[in-house]
């Protein structure tokens, strides 16, 4: 997508990509101006990792040449080593207290083109009520909302995490109704990167955002706080897809998310008596999946259930803890985009002990 610079934000303000030096100024921002105490605003670990590449800082921002206040900020998360493929969108914010021109954020969106080069800027977690419009109308984006699936352990039966009303499970295919030969389907812990790469081929498909291996290990095997679960879906002995899960542990319970997926999506129908011996090791209420992108009826076939489609309460924030269902919108541009839920930064810590 291709935008030109409105040269009269440059006669006030100084906008670039930040740098080291600016990352002090930018983390006082968000406490200031986004929200107090914001995690980004305390943890410059949690900072780093999450946008800053070697000399590299993932933020367009904008200085006004006059006052040198820091008046806004557009935050990304590259999906690749290098910032100028695709990219999602983070933190998004102009001063609101400062008399600042108008659709300076709106500049500032397209500023993040312009100075990283991208091939794309998509973005999940987006705010539906301002967020979501501002894609449609500024950028011409497709816009949606992510389904939340689940599929219930059904040794539990009191439930701590979820609040479930209908503990129906869904009518799983034999591996002999899949097809008339017999295919054995296998989930296969992977414990390194190293692992990962000498079983599965990544981007072997045309799918967006594509996520290289640096992305891969940074984001799963180098989480400076979260530990994942990384498993191969094996066919007859073929890794055909990989899934990514973290455990959430709380309330004396716990529960298994799906937060994301690479490869066929073909290779989840088989996998249901998988996951479920894998909730009963860790003794999880139920696995989750949010995502976009993917086909209902291989979920179904998968064994999940589409949360809509029930009055159950599957929640989705843990940092604070929340009983209730949510909500993610997406924005994007291509077909074939997916989005899942470790998918720019919505799987990250909100409090640290």
């Amino acid at each position: 997508m291709k935008f030109k610079i409105n040269p009269e934000f440059d006669k006030r303000y100084d906008i670039r990509l930040a740098n080291l030096d600016d990352v002090p100024l930018i983390m006082k921002f968000i406490d200031e101006c986004w929200r107090k105490g914001h995690i980004m605003s305390r943890s410059r670990k949690l900072f780093d990792y999450e946008y800053v590449h070697e000399t590299e800082v993932d933020f367009v921002i904008a200085i006004d040449k006059f006052s040198k206040d820091l008046e806004g900020i557009f935050g990304f998360i590259r999906c690749q080593k290098e910032r100028n493929q695709d990219i999602w969108g983070s933190m998004w914010k102009v001063r609101d207290d400062h008399d600042n021109m108008k659709l300076l954020g709106i500049e500032l969106a397209k500023r993040v083109y312009i100075l990283t080069g991208c091939r794309m800027h998509i973005g999940n977690g987006a705010n539906p009520n301002t967020t979501i419009p501002l894609r449609k109308i500024f950028f011409r984006e497709k816009t949606a909302k992510m389904k939340q699936f689940y599929r219930l352990n059904k040794e539990i039966k009191d439930y701590k995490i979820a609040i479930i009303k209908d503990d129906s499970l869904e009518n799983v295919e034999t591996d002999e109704r899949i097809n008339d030969q017999f295919i054995n389907y296998n989930l296969n812990k992977i414990d390194s990167f190293t692992e990962l790469m000498n079983c599965f081929e990544l981007n072997k498909m045309d799918i967006y955002p594509e996520k290289d291996a640096y992305y891969i290990k940074h984001r799963y095997f180098e989480h400076p706080f979260y530990s994942y679960l990384v498993y191969a879906i094996e066919i007859n002995g073929q890794t055909e897809a990989v899934i990514i899960l973290r455990q959430i542990d709380i309330n004396g319970s716990s529960v298994l998310r799906i937060v994301d997926f690479l490869g066929c999506e073909k290779a989840l129908v088989g996998i249901s008596s998988k996951l479920d011996e894998l909730m009963q090791d860790r003794k999880a209420e139920y696995v989750d999946f949010y995502q976009f992108g993917l086909e209902d009826e291989i979920l179904r076939k998968a064994g999940f259930i589409n949360r809509e489609d029930t009055q159950n309460i599957i929640p989705n924030y843990f940092e604070p803890f929340l009983q209730e269902n949510a909500d993610i919108w997406v924005h994007y541009i291509m077909d074939n985009t997916r989005f899942f839920k470790a998918d720019g930064d919505q799987d990250r810590p909100n409090q640290l002990n």
